[in-house]
């Protein structure tokens, strides 16, 4: 028992001197090879704030050292598996018995440079390891714009500052919000230009109301996610105010509304109607309300839903902002009095077709002078009122008058017919008269010749 108890531990004891033999012998062999990097030179490209593993395999390492530098400039950062510069985000990690990583945490772009990765030889043997940190881009809220308000006619200057490795580019688009409320991309304003390398500011020349949306800046560099920015800009002018007739009719008792059309900028300070210089607002039967038609434009309407007689008369329409104050007038009169007096001028327009050519409804006749010796002879009244007998027209009242007849209310093409055809009745009336008197003169001498005497007073 005991002498099976001293051979095992002989053959164990064998054995361990073969092995470390063996080691023995392994180790000098790769003491007289030189060491070996699995690559000359590598590439590293991260995104800022990641973690750069900057890579380094060595065969043979044998009693040689590990040494990380940095090239640019000239920095000793590890010597074998120990930290030596000053940065804790650096550290050598070795996963494997040949591998010398090198591990930059939160890289930043700073870090980007060539690096080393050296074996103390004779000479000394290196390898390259490029790392490149990319920063995507980013839009600079100090300096860059939130919102704009430029004057009607003005000029709008956007600033968009991007930063970024590489340089990032900005694009500019312009969004509207449709009728259904969404928001879509659409073209620049026609007098709008980049200013930049880069296209970093937008400028606006002339710009109108028209021109008042949401500008969005994009910035990307082909490396990293884009990034984009809203400035808001707000076209700003005095109100205009419009109403769509400046008369309105309507009868006592009916209903009627009154519109105006109140177009300003934002904010809108005031919007009211107003009667006899009181502003008015929601009373019995009476209701005011302000709707949003476009971008700019209110209605502002006015309900009257039984009209009484004191609500006749002139509305002005009010509209006020911070640039300044609109007005309008609307007038809402009685279409019952205009209806019944339209009805009277149809009704003598109608009689004046018919033929009378003095209508009781114009002017006046002229007023007669009579001559003040109201005892003059009998023959001269008489040939008087025959001269004006075709002249008797009706005045306002209804009263007969005789005279000749006024024509200023007439056209001058109707007046020279009316004085041709009085003249044509004056002349016809005296002919007739001096005919009836050589008549009658005739007879009176041929009844002198026959014996007989007439009295003077009947010629």
């Amino acid at each position: 028992m005991k002498r099976s108890k001293d051979f095992i531990l002989l053959v164990v004891a064998e054995i361990f001197v073969v092995l470390l033999t063996a080691d023995c012998l392994e180790m000098a062999m790769d003491r007289r090879k030189q060491p070996i990097f699995d690559a000359t030179i590598a590439n590293v490209t991260v995104t800022e704030g990641e973690i750069a593993i900057l890579p380094c395999r060595v065969k043979y390492l044998g009693r040689y050292d590990i040494i990380w530098s940095r090239e640019s400039p000239y920095v000793v950062l590890t010597h074998k598996d120990r930290r030596i510069i000053d940065d804790d985000r650096m550290s050598v990690e070795r996963p494997t018995t040949p591998a010398w990583n090198l591990h930059i945490r939160d890289a930043e772009h700073n870090d980007t440079n060539r690096y080393l990765c050296t074996i103390n030889t004779s000479p000394v043997m290196s390898k390259n390891v490029v790392l490149n940190v990319i920063v995507p881009p980013k839009i600079l809220i100090n300096s860059s714009m939130e919102n704009v308000e430029v004057l009607e006619g003005g000029s709008a200057n956007l600033f968009c500052n991007a930063v970024g490795k590489p340089e990032p580019r900005v694009e500019w688009h312009r969004l509207t919000v449709t009728d259904k409320g969404e928001q879509t991309q659409s073209k620049l304003c026609s007098n709008s230009n980049k200013v930049g390398s880069d296209g970093e500011v937008l400028v606006i020349h002339n710009i109108t109301r028209h021109c008042g949306d949401t500008y969005q800046c994009v910035a990307t560099n082909n490396r990293g996610d884009s990034v984009s920015k809203d400035i808001k800009v707000h076209v700003l002018f005095p109100p205009e105010v419009t109403v769509p007739s400046t008369r309105l009719g309507q009868e006592v008792g009916k209903e009627t509304v009154l519109d105006c059309n109140v177009t300003a900028s934002d904010p809108l300070r005031k919007a009211v109607w107003m009667k006899d210089g009181k502003e008015m607002g929601d009373e019995d039967k009476i209701r005011i309300d302000l709707y949003k038609e476009s971008k700019y434009t209110r209605i502002l309407s006015l309900r009257l839903m039984m009209i009484r007689k004191e609500h006749f008369g002139v509305y002005t329409c009010v509209g006020a902002n911070s640039l300044g104050e609109a007005m309008a007038n609307m007038t809402l009169y009685d279409y019952s009095l205009h209806r019944r007096n339209h009805m009277r001028t149809t009704t003598l327009s109608t009689t004046t077709q018919r033929g009378d050519s003095h209508p009781s409804f114009v002017y006046p006749p002229r007023r007669q002078h009579h001559h003040p010796n109201r005892d003059f002879h009998k023959e001269n009244r008489k040939s008087y009122n025959d001269r004006n007998r075709n002249h008797i027209v009706k005045d306002g009242r209804l009263r007969y008058k005789t005279g000749r007849p006024n024509y200023d209310h007439v056209s001058s093409d109707e007046r020279n017919s009316r004085t041709r055809e009085t003249s044509s009745k004056d002349g016809g009336s005296r002919k007739g008269v001096t005919v009836g008197l050589l008549a009658v003169q005739m007879a009176s001498a041929w009844l002198i010749s026959m014996g007989l005497r007439i009295p003077f007073s009947l010629l």
